[in-house]
C-alpha cells in the first residue's frame, strides 16, 4: 500500500531525489517559469507607472460600451463608409430572410405535426421554427 502511495506521489510531484533545476517536468522548473513571469509583470508595471508619472496625461479608461459608441460615431462621421455598412446590413437581412423561408418551407409542417396538428400545433410549429432561426 505504501508503494502505491509513493508511486502516485511520484507521478504527481516527481521522485523525491530529483532536486535539480534542470528538470523540465518538475515543480522547480514551474516555479522558475512563474517567477520569471512575475518579474516581467513587475517590470512592466514599473515602466507603466514611471511613464504615467512623467507624462501626467493618462487618458481616462474607456468602458466596454464606449468602443461600440466610438465606432458608430466614426461610421456616421465618414459618409464614404455608409455604402459599405448598408451593403453588409442588406446582405445580412437577405441571408436571414432566405434562411427563414427555407426553414418555414422545410420544417414548419413536421414541427406542427409533432405538436399534434390543429391550431395549437401550427402555432407551436411557427414558434419553434422562429426560435430555431433566431437563436
Amino acid at each position: 500500500m505504501a508503494y502505491l502511495a509513493q508511486s502516485i506521489q511520484e507521478q504527481r510531484f516527481g521522485p523525491k531525489d530529483k532536486s535539480t533545476l534542470l528538470d523540465l517536468k518538475g515543480t522547480h522548473f514551474r516555479f522558475l517559469v512563474y517567477f520569471a513571469h512575475f518579474i516581467l509583470l513587475v517590470r512592466a508595471l514599473r515602466a507603466m507607472l514611471s511613464n504615467a508619472a512623467l507624462s501626467n496625461q493618462v487618458p481616462p479608461p474607456t468602458p466596454a460600451f464606449g468602443f461600440a459608441w466610438k465606432g458608430q460615431q466614426y461610421l456616421l462621421s465618414h459618409p464614404k463608409l455608409w455604402a459599405v455598412g448598408v451593403c453588409y446590413i442588406l446582405l445580412a437581412a437577405l441571408i436571414g430572410v432566405v434562411a427563414l423561408i427555407i426553414l418555414m418551407a422545410a420544417a414548419l409542417e413536421p414541427q406542427a405535426e409533432t405538436f399534434g396538428g390543429g391550431e395549437f400545433g401550427w402555432i407551436m410549429g411557427v414558434l419553434v421554427v422562429l426560435v430555431g432561426e433566431f437563436r
